[in-house]
């Protein structure tokens, strides 16, 4: 019992700041706020005393086994303050009797911004060595407290900041979504900080072209003591460097976390594939980089030509939602407005009474997600890359702007060429057979993170009962577009046609495994064949309605790549091809989606889509 005792007491005194003389050496101001940031003033806490602090832990690896000499803070009006001091303490801090180190800051050494448009700075009498590296829970509150004879506002990168009961306590390694930086510094020093440090920020994959050059943006942040003024970087990409690049701030990087942008151009070989391109920050003010987080790696994909773009926008709806009417609007004009670079897959569902509700479809973990994010229907999700309505768009309205967003990601590139042909089956009259060309446009070994979600839709469906009959919210109301005086000049329920209706789905998580496999090469289309059994589906209204469509995810990310959409065709009908995409040729030959002859006017390897001579898509 001794043993444990003194064990658990040798614990207690490695997590306490101990104070101590420190070395003047390499200090530097540090925040999770710093003064690149806005400065505003937050909502008044009342007259009284208020205490603003925040919690450091182990976690702020740069201060572990580092030392405070002294605390800043930026103050809104100093004319109402009577008393204030600054402090450290073990616990959070209510009082005056810090268990660390306090200090009085006497009211002619206050500043603020109404008066002064200064920092209040305050020494601490001895420096203060805090988050020893011996003890990984080890933390510790650091804050100042000001007592006030009125009402007074305090100073953040926001007025986001909470603010509640005189108190504002701020964990700056988890506060940055629910609430800005208070503006506060301390003054440190330590091991872990060089002087001359520049860490650079992670880099997103970027899809490029092959042979050009890349403007990359980065994110440099000072993590040394000493300002930075200018750094130089290099770029490898497969152990190839190129020529340095150097850059000079016009305004010095001062502090430490101090951030600014930065472009560096990139270089690109001119074969289409994937490359490992690392970028470092190789000298900091003429000076070796000191940094740990000095270089980061980026997959660059080259492309050898960009595919055509598509989007798809799957929506959340249902005959029972009595705003969803403004969704079949927006489906409407979308497609309108982008023709067949927009696919609409409307998701009926949301309530087991639902007649047009597909199981796999509106059960999935996609679609609960996407319900969950938005808060219900109508909603909806653009590439599954960005939540939304599927009228207004990216916010809460009321006017149509779901075009902005499909327009913006029908210009960020992709990496496929997707087309999709399907025709009702001879050997089984209810089965509706699919061919799906991914064409990658560039090669890999490895790229196996791709599959494809595979979707049968329906347009006209009606029905007969009130399960059928549309709700409709929008009766009656006034100042909306005048698209949607179908519904605003409309009774409350409606008797319509539904349109883009998803009525069989395969692969909605993840995609079809095996549907797209690696390796693949720049240019050469692999097929992938699927069929959609529809007997006993009461959805399959009309044979004349119905469409195909196949969407190409990246299990990785969860998005869609690209997508294509096509109707269901009968033997004898024909769907005319753009052949620039295929790149096919006149003659009397036939080929495959991806533009191989298969047959020179003899038999076929299968039943199934094909192109002509003529450059049209034929189903035999």
């Amino acid at each position: 019992m001794k043993r444990i005792l003194q064990l658990c007491l040798y614990c207690v005194i490695l997590a306490i700041p101990t104070v101590l003389n420190a070395e003047e050496l390499g200090q530097t101001w540090w925040g999770h706020w710093n003064t690149s940031m806005p400065l505003e003033q937050t909502a008044a806490v009342s007259a009284g005393t208020t205490v603003c602090g925040i919690r450091l832990t182990t976690a702020n690896a740069q201060l572990v086994d580092g030392t405070v000499h002294g605390v800043r803070f930026w103050l809104a009006d100093k004319s109402v303050v009577s008393r204030a001091y600054v402090w450290l303490s073990v616990k959070q801090f209510a009082g005056d009797a810090a268990d660390v180190a306090v200090r009085e800051i006497s009211l002619d050494a206050l500043k603020d911004q109404l008066h002064d448009g200064e920092p209040t700075v305050a020494l601490l009498d001895a420096p203060v060595s805090i988050l020893p590296s011996t003890n990984r829970y080890a933390s510790v509150y650091v804050g100042y407290t000001l007592e006030t004879t009125a009402a007074s506002k305090l100073m953040a990168a926001g007025p986001q900041t909470r603010v509640g009961s005189n108190t504002c306590f701020v964990d700056w390694n988890n506060q940055e979504a629910v609430c800005g930086p208070l503006a506060l510094q301390l003054l440190v020093s330590g091991s872990n900080i060089p002087t001359v440090g520049m860490a650079l920020g992670p880099l997103a994959e970027t899809i490029v072209m092959a042979g050009q050059t890349l403007t990359l943006p980065s994110l440099l942040t000072n993590g040394g003591s000493a300002p930075v003024e200018s750094v130089d970087c290099q770029v490898t990409i497969d152990g190839v460097s190129q020529p340095v690049q150097h850059f000079s701030f016009s305004t010095p990087l001062t502090e430490l976390g101090y951030s600014a942008g930065q472009d560096i151009q990139i270089a690109l070989p001119a074969e289409a594939k994937a490359y490992d391109c690392q970028v470092s920050v190789t000298q900091v003010n003429g000076q070796p980089n000191q940094s740990a987080q000095a270089s980061q790696t980026v997959r660059l994909i080259a492309l050898s030509q960009r595919p055509v773009k598509r989007t798809v926008m799957e929506e959340l709806t249902g005959t029972w939602c009595p705003n969803c009417p403004r969704g079949l609007v927006g489906l409407q004009l979308l497609e309108e407005q982008f023709a067949d670079r927009f696919v609409g897959i409307a998701i009926h569902g949301g309530d087991s009474k639902e007649p047009m509700r597909v199981d796999a479809y509106d059960g999935s973990a996609f679609v609960r997600g996407v319900a969950s994010r938005m808060g219900g229907r109508p909603s909806c999700s653009f590439d599954r890359m960005a939540d939304g309505d599927p009228y207004w768009g990216i916010g809460n309205g009321p006017h149509f702007g779901a075009d902005k967003v499909v327009g913006w990601l029908l210009n960020e590139p992709c990496v496929a060429d997707v087309e999709v042909a399907a025709a009702w089956s001879d050997d089984q009259p209810t089965v509706v057979s699919c061919d799906v060309a991914t064409t990658f446009r560039y090669s890999s070994e490895t790229d196996d993170h791709y599959a494809l979600v595979m979707v049968l839709t329906a347009d006209s469906l009606t029905g007969s009962g009130t399960d059928w009959v549309q709700i409709n919210g929008l009766s009656g109301k006034t100042n909306l577009d005048a698209d949607l005086d179908l519904f605003t000049q409309g009774p409350r329920r409606m008797s319509v046609k539904f349109n883009h209706v998803a009525i069989a789905v395969a692969g909605v998580e993840n995609g079809i495994s095996g549907s797209v496999s690696a390796p693949f090469r720049d240019g050469e289309p692999q097929h992938f064949s699927f069929d959609f059994d529809t007997e006993g589906n009461a959805l399959v209204q009309s044979a004349d309605y119905l469409h195909a469509v196949a969407m190409l995810l990246d299990t990785r990310s969860g998005q869609v790549v690209n997508v294509a959409k096509c109707d269901v065709e009968t033997q004898v009908q024909n769907i005319d091809v753009e052949r620039s995409t295929f790149n096919v040729q006149r003659s009397t030959s036939t080929y495959d989606l991806g533009g191989r002859r298969v047959a020179p006017g003899g038999a076929l390897p299968k039943k199934g889509p094909y192109l002509s001579g003529n450059g049209k898509k034929v189903l035999y």
